[in-house]
């Protein structure tokens, strides 16, 4: 399953850095077609009928830093670097993603976060298996996995393992993580602009999300910033789509969203670059390599 996402426990002052969201929504690009009928979400109503194309199979490292700090006191730094890779297989999409990175705070404090998270979703967008493991100065502070499994009607359960055991029921409508950046490009592809969707992805310990985007017009790979490079997405890619995104907990009733998400994305999947706005703070991930990869003979 897919992660624009890692989730980066809480730090001193700060909330966490949803990482593990990042790999997420990556990772969620991947083909899971689905054959249930349209179910409103938010009265919004959602398509759930994935189009044919894949998200290609690559590896990619982001380099991590802090463009914007709102508080005095809070985060003031912020480096390092973020991995992933996701390859198709013949039953379904596997996605790996590392993260280390080094934070400092206004009050003198650091903390060095190691952070790996592993998912695979089915084909059919059905089914997904999940894990992470986070270290925050040499100490596991995150450490579990689980299993996702929904119905027809995208109702159904998901279920964690580990320190803190948790299951919860998922309404009508959820999407898994690949099936839901799949109807994102859908929609951009269709030339729609908005969209609401109830997710279900292992990189959040809080269980599905109500997410809520907006999508901006296409662009030429050298029209979009300065920090997409043209040598480093597919050959027959020539534009990226801005798509941001707002995430908030399904069983919480909150205007404020948990954090924002910014990307510029290929039609291929391949995200050229990323921001994660918490609030307090902005974290912004640039590419510094990708790699395509052949997907499994079947």
């Amino acid at each position: 399953m897919i992660n624009w996402q890692l989730f980066i426990p809480g730090f001193v002052h700060e909330p966490p850095v949803r990482t593990a969201f990042v790999f997420g929504f990556i990772a969620a690009l991947t083909p899971s077609p689905v054959d249930a009928a349209p179910q409103p979400i938010g009265g919004v109503m959602e398509s759930r009928t994935a189009p044919a194309n894949a998200l290609a199979s690559h590896t990619a490292t982001y380099k991590i830093s802090l463009v914007r700090a709102r508080q005095q006191e809070g985060m003031r730094g912020a480096a390092g670097r973020m991995t992933y890779s996701i390859v198709e297989r013949c039953d379904g999409y596997t996605a790996e993603s590392g993260l280390e990175a080094q934070f400092s705070f206004a009050n003198g404090l650091t903390s060095s976060v190691q952070q790996s998270y592993a998912g695979w979703e089915s084909k059919d967008g059905r089914h997904a298996t999940f894990r992470m493991r986070t270290i925050e100065n040499g100490e596991v502070t995150d450490n579990y996995d689980g299993q996702a499994d929904l119905e027809e009607d995208g109702s159904g359960t998901v279920e964690y393992r580990g320190p803190n055991p948790a299951k919860y029921d998922l309404p009508p409508g959820t999407l898994l993580s690949s099936a839901q950046l799949i109807e994102i490009l859908a929609s951009a592809q269709r030339g729609e602009n908005l969209f609401v969707h109830s997710v279900m992805d292992g990189a959040f310990t809080e269980g599905p999300h109500k997410v809520s985007g907006v999508i901006g017009p296409a662009r030429a790979v050298n029209e979009a910033s300065s920090t997409v490079d043209a040598s480093m997405s597919h050959p027959n890619e020539s534009r990226v789509w801005p798509i941001t995104m707002a995430y908030f907990l399904l069983n919480e009733l909150s205007e404020t969203p948990s954090y924002e998400l910014s990307v510029l994305v290929h039609d291929d999947g391949v995200v050229a670059s990323m921001t994660q706005d918490f609030g307090t703070y902005t974290l912004e991930f640039d590419p510094v390599s990708i790699e395509y990869l052949d997907k499994d003979p079947c």
